[in-house]
């Protein structure tokens, strides 16, 4: 479980980066999905994602580190369910 927090996390640091590049040369939903965070701070503070100030790039980063080691952690205890019914 703890490992699939580290996991996550470095994931969220990565994530913006992808999403950006598969966001604007490959599939635009899949750079949605990976800039959420990101996405959720612009819509707040009613700003584009290029106008967000130093400070909210560094919390929407955070954000991300959170949000992507929360999701990887709900899938870790999902498949640990699983494999432990079998």
């Amino acid at each position: 479980m703890k490992k699939s927090i580290l996991y996550g996390a470095i994931f969220g640091l990565i994530a913006p980066l992808v999403g950006l590049f598969l966001g604007l040369q490959v599939l635009p939903i899949l750079g949605d999905v990976l800039l959420l965070p990101f996405h959720l701070i612009s819509k707040s503070t009613n700003s584009s994602l290029g106008n967000l100030s130093f400070l909210l790039k560094m919390m929407g980063l955070v954000l991300s580190m959170f949000f992507w080691a929360f999701i990887f952690w709900v899938a870790a205890s999902f498949n640990k369910k699983r494999t432990d019914k079998e």
